[in-house]
């Protein structure tokens, strides 16, 4: 998956609305540059992240600050924290998205039993993909 330049600044813009967790750098890096560090939902250069992005299209912006957060990289308490906040980051676009009701609509609770899977997936193999420092 490739962002362009429109939809980056897209996610970002959502992510400060929602005020979802992020590193500064994520606001005022070029989007150019985001461009080559957000792959969408998956590990970068996974065979699979186009299907991800699609399974996961309604938590791009949380995708989008995990991957530049795993981009920024540190130590394994720093990693954690960026996994952390992806949760977090995930369940605050599904409330936005689903509102009030969201317990009692059949479709928010499918895309609410995505989000566990997709923390534990970046915790068990995220270590591929992180810049330690």
């Amino acid at each position: 998956m490739k962002y362009t330049e429109r939809e980056i600044e897209r996610l970002r813009e959502r992510a400060f609305t929602l005020g979802l967790v992020a590193n500064t750098s994520f606001f005022h890096r070029p989007a150019s540059e985001l461009i080559d560090i957000c792959n969408g939902v998956g590990g970068e250069g996974c065979w699979y992240n186009d299907i991800l992005t699609w399974v996961y299209h309604n938590h791009q912006a949380s995708a989008a600050i995990h991957d530049e957060g795993y981009h920024v990289g540190g130590e394994a308490e720093d990693r954690k924290r960026i996994d952390e906040e992806f949760r977090d980051n995930m369940i605050k676009e599904w409330v936005a998205k689903y509102g009030r009701w969201r317990w009692f609509r059949p479709a928010a609770l499918v895309d609410r039993r995505k989000i566990n899977p997709a923390y534990k997936a970046v915790r068990l193999v995220g270590h591929n993909y992180f810049h330690y420092k």
